[in-house]
C-alpha cells in the first residue's frame, strides 16, 4: 500500500506520503482489496524522510479498518 502526495508536495520524498496522508482513497480501496481476496497488506513508501513515523502513522490511519474488516 501506498500513497502518493498531492501534486508538487512531497518533492524530498519523491511524491510519496503517508498512507491516508496522500490522494488516494484508501477507504474503497481497502473493501475493494478485502473483497478481491487480500489478506496481506504492506504498507510501503520509496523515500521516507522518517521511516519509523511513516510505518506508526500509517498504521495508525489503516487501523480504523481493520477493525471493520
Amino acid at each position: 500500500m501506498k500513497d502518493r502526495a498531492p501534486e508538487g508536495a512531497n518533492a524530498d520524498e519523491d511524491g510519496w506520503a503517508d498512507v491516508g496522508a496522500g490522494t488516494l482513497m484508501w477507504p474503497s480501496l481497502w473493501r475493494l482489496a478485502l473483497a478481491n481476496g487480500a489478506r496481506t497488506l504492506v504498507v510501503e513508501h520509496d523515500s521516507p524522510k522518517r521511516p519509523f513515523e511513516f510505518a506508526q502513522t500509517s498504521f495508525a490511519y489503516l487501523s480504523r479498518f481493520m477493525a471493520h474488516s
